[in-house]
């Protein structure tokens, strides 16, 4: 649904994730109203395992509008790709499973369910 870049906002001089909407799915109403609901929900939410948004907004380029979304980055590997490398003991993906959940008990709590 959306690219993510590394990049860095010059206001707050600090590395953040820009996801943009792909050409394709721009004009998915359905999608946009999606992408944008989400934004908003997950604005919500502040908690340490959840990724911090910063900001959403919608910009006018060569006729058409883009929706973007500032939020925290997280450097590093997915757990998938991890178990899949075999990089990563079973206990380690038991706590990242575990600090996952504690996230999603956050989210729950704002009245938020993941999908």
């Amino acid at each position: 649904m959306a690219w993510v870049f590394k990049a860095v906002h010059k206001e707050m001089n600090q590395t953040v994730a820009l996801k943009m909407i792909r050409p394709e799915v721009r004009d998915d109403a359905k999608a946009l109203e999606r992408f944008e609901y989400t934004a908003k929900l997950q604005a919500k939410i502040k908690h340490p395992n959840i990724v911090f948004v910063y900001d959403f907004f919608k910009e006018e380029f060569s006729g058409a509008t883009r929706h973007f979304l500032i939020e925290e980055f997280v450097d590093g590997s997915s757990l998938d790709n991890l178990i899949r490398k075999k990089n990563i003991s079973a206990e380690k993906a038991l706590q990242i499973c575990r600090e996952v959940l504690i996230g999603l008990e956050a989210a729950h709590k704002q009245g938020v369910v993941h999908r």
